[in-house]
């Protein structure tokens, strides 16, 4: 079973649905709206896109993850629409599933 369609299909779900979307929450809709009300909104990204870097408990790929931080909080601000952000990050994590 842990290399069955089951697993691949709950695998995929997981990381392409389910993380998106809470990971969005809680970081662009709940984080960066928070801290944008408080000061300036380049730093509440700067601040944003750190957490959600240091959430992924990867030194290694802190930088990427970093940046990806920073694209989608970019998407959230511009589309004043969750579901952007919801989505790009539905892709990257896809593309990454599929090459790894």
């Amino acid at each position: 079973m842990v290399s069955g369609e089951v697993a691949r299909s709950g695998c995929f779900a997981l990381y392409c649905v389910v993380a998106p979307i809470l990971e969005e929450i809680v970081y662009r809709r709940f984080l960066l709206t928070s801290l944008a009300s408080r000061m300036e909104w380049w730093k509440a990204l700067v601040i944003s896109s750190g957490v959600f870097a240091a959430g992924h408990f990867s030194g290694e790929d802190f930088v990427q993850l970093f940046g990806i931080g920073c694209g989608l909080g970019l998407c959230y601000s511009w589309s004043g629409n969750l579901a952007s952000s919801v989505l790009v990050h539905s892709l990257y994590n896809a593309l990454t599933l599929l090459f790894s």
